[in-house]
């Protein structure tokens, strides 16, 4: 009995890591689950869990019992291994699902305007005046709050960086923002988009100094 506890313990544990293995090895971040994947990572920890059953003689006093009723049991075993490739699919899928990132991808074409005061650039009006015409490609993460910002100015990038402290509900909803307090010098920076209308805020101010406002509309 020790000996068939012991095989079915390694089978399980080889399945397992047969399976991960596989997932490691076929999965690329991004793409999300394709089939034929999911069963290429199933089907050899199935057959090596298969192997260490026959090998532990793990079902052989249940054929001696069974005498004539040989055939029933090799339909018993083929479900309960048609189960586990069940049970090993659906595994690979949730693992896939839930690792993997899901990209979105958002274009926008904004004006930028400069402002006189920290009022007029926070509703972007009064005295903001249209300073450069932009185009805007994003690239959203839900799944870790990633927002990769690109900024084109006749086809050409002029900027590209990962967004600060973001909260992504989905490629249409998200907002990052920023605030700095260095010595006598204090920066804010808000950017976001509400049902795919991007807003974009930053101050620049510096005590005794000058001060820098801009945004988006």
């Amino acid at each position: 009995m020790l000996k068939k506890i012991l095989w079915l313990v390694a089978g399980s544990i080889g399945a397992k890591i047969f399976n991960d293995l596989c997932y490691s090895l076929l999965n690329t971040p991004g793409e999300g689950v394709v089939v034929w994947k999911a069963f290429f990572g199933a089907i050899p920890a199935t057959l090596f869990l298969v192997f260490c059953a026959i090998k532990g003689n793990i079902f052989y006093d249940y054929q001696k019992k069974l005498g004539t009723k040989l055939k029933q049991t090799y339909k018993f075993l083929i479900i309960i291994f048609g189960l586990l490739m069940l049970c090993m699919v659906v595994y690979f899928f949730s693992n896939s699902t839930s690792t993997s990132p899901k990209i979105f991808s958002s274009t926008k074409s904004v004006s930028y305007f400069t402002c006189s005061s920290y009022v007029d650039a926070s509703s972007c009006s009064g005295s903001c005046k249209v300073s450069r015409q932009v185009e805007l490609d994003f690239k959203i993460d839900k799944t870790r709050n990633i927002v990769l910002k690109t900024a084109y100015e006749d086809n050409k990038i002029i900027q590209q960086r990962a967004l600060e402290k973001c909260v992504v509900v989905d490629e249409s909803n998200w907002i990052c923002s920023d605030t700095m307090i260095r010595d006598r010098f204090f920066s804010e920076v808000r950017e976001s988009m509400n049902n795919g209308k991007y807003y974009f805020f930053s101050a620049d101010t510096i005590e005794g100094g000058d001060s820098f406002y801009s945004c988006t509309r």
